[in-house]
């Protein structure tokens, strides 16, 4: 059958949906086929009432996947309802399997394995929340066939980079893109109301400075239209804005022109802006100022929607600054101490407001969030594919 090749959904009744993280990042048509009697059944004590649940029964029953995969973190969930003997979770066309004999498992292309976010190799009957990891690539060229015999497998991603233990906590607990307090602001364009719940609630300047709604969003729905020239949003300078020690910035963003002095989102004058433009090479800055500024740029093709993220966290020995684009990790940089804290508002569109000349960004602008932590690379691509689906 047709199945939708995406990052983030569940097997669920007679639809597959597959997990993957492919080089091109695209979402794709993939052919997915069951064989034998593999089929799928409701995920009978799920401990995250998750409701369906890939059930091979015999060996004969599987899930084929014929097409390439290149991964270096694989994630499912699965039901044991024995531990006796081998049974074959993953089986590559060609490439070693990924098995569990006799309550331990074994995967000889990759290097570790977490058995409910435990480094172990040690698994039991009921459910189980698997993640296994690699250094390296792991190329499945002719794709693999999943579940053969006594099992049941729920909620399989594949992931191009290798997890580290907080991400894999997160899975486990499932708490990913779960933000609770550090989420201080979250504005979905042309809605003005912070729907985060702090109440940052923004206005517009009049004056003829007031961005357009038009209906071009990223999802078909309303947006601002920056015309470049005089139009911004200001979000206030609620002490919630004023963050020191960690961060995240997330826009998603539709460039109209490659001006200089363009800037998407900047809390007054020294302490964080995201996406200033200082020449019309076509690249977006994050910048963060402690002492003095330090800034990542990442190229940004114009006429597209773009999902950019900035994060800072002084508490990381190093590389306490990264940047993203449409959910990839691009680059990071060093910056030490706390972010600088001035008195004056945040604007989304303007750097800065009560500058005699500010900046202007020329484009669409849809959603905005700030949070008060750095969120992972993982949460961050789960964001991704998320909110590019419409939601936030």
């Amino acid at each position: 059958m047709n199945s939708t090749f995406n990052n983030i959904a569940d097997y669920e009744r007679n639809l597959c949906i597959l997990k993957s993280k492919l080089q091109n990042r695209a979402e794709e048509e993939k052919q997915c086929s069951f064989k034998g009697g593999s089929k799928i059944v409701a995920a009978y004590n799920h401990p995250r009432n998750v409701r369906y649940a890939l059930e091979c029964d015999v060996a004969a029953d599987f899930l084929l996947y014929g097409q390439y995969v290149k991964a270096r973190s694989v994630e499912f969930w699965i039901y044991l309802a024995s531990v006796a003997g081998t049974i074959t979770i993953i089986d590559p066309v060609s490439g070693n399997d990924i098995n569990q004999n006799a309550g331990t498992l074994s995967y000889a292309d990759w290097d570790n394995a977490f058995v409910n976010a435990v480094d172990t190799d040690t698994i039991g009957t009921g459910w189980s929340h698997v993640i296994i990891i690699s250094s390296t690539d792991v190329e499945l060229a002719s794709g693999f066939n999943l579940g053969k015999g006594a099992i049941l497998v729920n909620g399989m991603r594949w992931w191009n980079y290798e997890l580290d233990s907080t991400e894999i906590s997160q899975l486990y607990a499932g708490t990913v893109g779960f933000y609770g307090e550090s989420l201080v602001a979250l504005w979905d364009l042309p809605n003005l109301t912070d729907l985060s719940g702090s109440g940052n609630d923004a206005t517009l300047p009049g004056g003829g400075a007031d961005p357009t709604v038009v209906a071009s969003g990223r999802n078909q729905e309303n947006c601002f239209r920056f015309d470049g020239g005089n139009d911004y949003v200001d979000c206030g300078d609620d002490s919630s804005l004023s963050i020191t020690d960690a961060i995240t910035v997330e826009a998603w963003i539709y460039w109209k022109e490659y001006t200089v002095n363009s800037v998407i989102l900047s809390k007054f004058s020294q302490t964080y802006i995201l996406g200033y433009q200082p020449s019309d090479d076509g690249k977006l800055h994050w910048q963060v100022y402690t002492n003095a500024w330090v800034n990542i740029s990442v190229s940004v093709t114009k006429n597209e929607w773009h999902y950019f993220v900035g994060t800072y966290d002084k508490n990381l020995g190093s590389n306490q600054m990264k940047v993203y684009l449409d959910g990839e990790f691009i680059d990071d940089a060093t910056q030490t101490g706390s972010i600088d804290t001035q008195v004056g508002n945040l604007g989304i569109g303007i750097y800065y407001i009560g500058k005699p000349a500010p900046f202007y960004f020329n484009g669409l602008i849809d959603t905005v969030r700030i949070l008060n932590r750095a969120l992972t690379r993982m949460e961050i691509s789960e964001r991704y594919i998320k909110t590019r689906r419409g939601l936030l």
